[in-house]
């Protein structure tokens, strides 16, 4: 090429200062657009999962409080009523949170009402740490995976593998005519046909402060009887801060016989667990719920109370309202559930919780977000 094209050809230019600036600047504003898309993205992630997390745990809560609830009261095949059994000693102190309550199953629900706490923290330690006005919720019912005893095995050993040996568990034999609780290794002895054996299921839920060790978050667990007889603990589900349960009852099934009040037409009224049985047999002396009150059976006897108007409304005889725990024919569940980390700021909860008749507002400056699962369940048995 000679120096006459050279000199011809165009000049190349680079950027300037000032372009360079006017580049950078541009770019910066794309890369923060950017950020704030994928920062905001992110958060909205995190919210959602916070959200899923709070769905999930009180949809799970409920669904298994209110399939334990639809069994309470099934006994397999009786229809009679359960006969005593001379031979069976009661589960241990040591195995039991009060001295008979597992034995108790013509019992089907009890419950106790914002705190009150009857149970022995020696034997059940985790009942120590019961949330503070929480209520408790006890179940109890038979297996619904019973074994047929064959024809001409009545009286004998049990075909429950967990009902064979002697380990202290709890097992039920029932028939068309009566049912019977025995002890693993000591069958039931009676000879109607057919007759099926059963696991004792009895579970009492409760909202416990924390939910491993002493770390603060509050969890919904039972104490469960196991097939050796003990009363275990066991995790249902973390992030359950409060249980609120009501009970409905049948007015028309609640007449006082004692003092010859007819029984009125079927109606279903909700209450607390103090107001189900006032005094008797689920005992209150001075507003404290006696040890002696919460094993006593409802259902196979008529007790009455010292409350001057029956639950339906019609003034009592003298020394008596009734005991009505054996006519709950449905239970009203109130869970409220909070997530296990805090919502960034500056969002707060100022929320008002209303669960039965306790009324929940979080502390202040409190960025925990919660909700309230509630469901209403029929006793079918």
């Amino acid at each position: 090429m000679t120096l006459k094209h050279l000199m011809q050809a165009p000049r190349q230019r680079g950027f300037n200062l000032i372009e360079m600036m006017i580049a950078m600047t541009v770019g910066l504003l794309i890369i923060g657009a950017l950020m704030a898309v994928i920062i905001g993205a992110g958060t909205s992630s995190k919210a959602g999962n916070r959200q899923s997390e709070l769905q999930t745990n009180g949809r799970y809560a409920l669904d298994v409080m209110r399939r334990d609830a639809q069994n309470a009261g099934y006994y397999g095949l009786t229809g009679r009523g359960i006969t005593s059994n001379p031979n069976i000693p009661s589960i241990p102190a040591a195995n039991d949170c009060l001295l008979g309550f597992a034995l108790n199953i013509s019992q089907r629900v009890w419950g106790a009402n914002n705190g009150i706490n009857p149970f022995n923290p020696a034997t059940c330690p985790e009942l120590a740490n019961v949330q503070p006005n929480t209520d408790m919720l006890a179940v109890r019912y038979l297996s619904t995976s019973p074994v047929l005893l064959a024809p001409g095995a009545e009286g004998g050993p049990s075909p429950l593998p967990d009902c064979q040996a002697a380990t202290g568990g709890l097992c039920f034999r029932s028939a068309y005519e009566q049912g019977m609780l025995f002890n693993a290794g000591t069958p039931a002895v009676f000879f109607d046909q057919p007759q099926q054996d059963h696991l004792v299921e009895v579970d009492l839920y409760y909202v416990n402060k924390n939910t491993v060790g002493a770390d603060g978050i509050p969890s919904l667990r039972k104490y469960s009887l196991s097939p050796n007889g003990m009363m275990v603990d066991e995790l249902v589900v973390s992030g359950v801060e409060n249980l609120q349960v009501q009970y409905g009852v049948d007015s028309g099934l609640s007449g006082n016989p004692a003092g010859g009040v007819a029984a009125v037409a079927s109606s279903t009224r909700y209450f607390d667990a103090r107001d189900v049985s006032s005094v008797d047999p689920l005992v209150f002396a001075n507003g404290a719920q006696t040890l002696a009150g919460a094993k006593r059976d409802a259902v196979a006897e008529a007790v009455y109370s010292v409350s001057p108007v029956c639950i339906n409304g019609v003034p009592c005889a003298a020394g008596g309202s009734e005991t009505v725990w054996g006519n709950v024919s449905a239970v009203r569940l109130w869970l409220l559930v909070k997530n296990s980390v805090p919502e960034p700021a500056p969002y707060t909860n100022t929320n008002t919780y209303t669960m039965g008749d306790v009324s929940y507002t979080p502390p202040v400056g409190d960025r925990f977000r919660r909700q309230v699962f509630t469901s209403t369940v029929q006793l079918r048995n």
